[in-house]
Formats: C-alpha cells, structure tokens, sequence
C-alpha cells in the first residue's frame, strides 16, 4: 500500500492534519451501502445506519454502526484501499448524499477531510460535501456521529471480537452458538429473495428445524401463504433448539456479497434477548437479534 504526502491545515488557529485516501469508487460504495443497510419497515425501505465514521487503519477503512433504534443490530464493514496519508477518520454526516455524490464519479478516487467537509476527487472531477463528525447521529437523538460511532465501536470490540466466535455480555459472561453453519452467500440470499414472489416485500425471514425424512434440517421460510410462503432447505442433520425471526435488511447486504457466510445462532433467551443472528464474511460482520426481542 502507497503512503501518501502529509498535508497539514489551519483551522482556527490549529494546525491539524489532512485525512486522506485513495480507494476504488465501487469498494467504497459496496462499503457504505452495508453500512447503511436499507431495510423494509412497515413496508418503507429505511436505512439502518444514516451516517457514520470511515476509520482509516492499516490498508482498510472500516465502519462500526448500532441501528437506529439503538438496541437490535450492530455491525463492522471493512474495504481495501489503495493509499493513505495516515491512520485517521473521516467523517460522512448523510450516507446517502456521498453515495449520490459518488455516482458520478469512476474508477480510483481520492477522499480528503477538511474543515468539516469532504473532498471527492477523481480522474477528471471534483466534489466537495459538508459533512461533520457533529453532525446527529439520526433525528431522534441528540448524540453526534462520533459519539454514536465511538459507542458503537466500543460495543462491537466487547460483544464480537473479545471472544471470537461467541457473543460477550456486558458483564463478560461469554455464550457459545447454539449452532453454527456456512453456507454460499448466492444461495442464501436467493433463500431469502424468495419472499418477494408477487410483489411482497422482505421484512422477516423465520430460521426452524424440521424433520425432513429421519433427518432434523435447517429450514428458512419466507413470505405468506397469501401470495406465496417459501421454505428453503439450508442444512441437513443439524438442530437449531428454538425457532429465530430475523429481520435488518440482511438480503440488502447479501446481495454484495460473493462467496461463504457463517451464520452463528445465539440462545439468548435466560438473559432476556431471545434468539440472535451473528452473519459473518469477507469484509464484514453483522449482529442481528430476533424481531420481537430486537427492543430488550
């Protein structure tokens, strides 16, 4: 990876350093649509995440997000980069005006922090956005950005990677998965897709065992009978103990994703939490709880 040249700038009387990358348009777009992760809501596509901090670390940039409601799902994404001038972070107040901004861009593009703006510079154009790292996280709460990307950073480092593969409770107690399977990315995603069959929109996807011959299978069922229920084999002779609905948007996700994903089953019900949906894969992790526990 290329270091780029130091720039440093005045800004109100201090001297601060320039945050900067060189990163492939489309990573960073495949990037922030993750992040953002549009999901169906009471029949209303409405993203997850509205802003959010680009951490500059190493040769990637990676986000760290809680969902707008604060309690049902939190995540990190990461994508390669071409060049830095150091480790830092840039912050994007509104993730859908840098994906509108950035679609009129192509191919290597430059990302600059400065003055509480971004600059988007390509082969040919130049853009410039205010974004501010105290810009509100959402509309419903007075946290900035940084205060609710920082928060959010700091629950993911506990409850995801302080015990790989388990889920850590606030308490340190540490859950193992009730189960644990990989599957083909394409292959779930069209599990999940099938519950779109004339014109239903994907909100919940239900995760069961079933006896399918002597052997107990991992189903996923999709839809209503109404105008379609879909059930979908995804795994023989395994056992997953209680039913899981899930929700979040995943499909929004899967669809930018291409080869394995581990899916990681968490009993959470003795503390309250129900069953949970840790969804891992090259270049990012997502922790889902179950629909109707996502509020405790």
């Amino acid at each position: 990876m290329k270091l780029l040249k130091r720039e440093v700038y005045n800004y109100n009387g201090v001297w601060l350093i320039m945050e900067k990358i060189e990163i492939q348009k489309e990573g960073l777009v495949t990037l922030l649509k993750r992040t953002q992760r549009m999901a169906n809501i009471n029949g209303k596509m409405i993203p997850q995440v509205k802003g959010t901090i680009l951490y500059i670390e190493n040769d990637k940039v990676r986000t760290f997000n809680i969902v707008r409601d604060g309690t049902s799902s939190i995540s990190s994404f990461c994508e390669h980069i071409h060049s830095k001038d150091e480790e830092g972070r840039i912050p994007v107040a509104d993730i859908s005006l840098l994906l509108g901004a950035l679609s009129k861009h192509s191919g290597l593009i430059t990302l600059t922090r400065k003055d509480n703006k971004i600059k988007i510079q390509s082969a040919s154009k130049q853009t410039t956005l205010q974004s501010s790292s105290q810009a509100q996280a959402f509309a419903h709460t007075k946290q900035t950005i940084a205060e609710w990307c920082e928060d959010s950073r700091r629950r993911y480092e506990h409850t995801m990677m302080l015990n790989p593969d388990c889920y850590t409770l606030a308490n340190g107690e540490v859950v193992k998965p009730a189960l644990s399977i990989t599957l083909n990315s394409d292959f779930l995603c069209s599990a999940i897709e099938s519950g779109s069959m004339n014109g239903q929109k994907i909100e919940n996807y239900t995760f069961s065992t079933m006896k399918v011959g002597s052997n107990n299978c991992l189903i996923l069922t999709v839809g209503a009978e109404g105008r379609g229920k879909t059930e979908t084999l995804l795994q023989e002779n395994v056992f997953l103990g209680n039913t899981a609905t899930i929700a979040g948007g995943l499909d929004n996700v899967l669809r930018t994703v291409k080869g394995d994903v581990t899916l990681l089953f968490f009993d959470l019900t003795p503390y309250g939490g129900g069953m949970s949906l840790r969804l891992s894969f090259a270049g990012g992790c997502i922790f889902q709880r179950e629909s109707v526990n996502a509020a405790n």
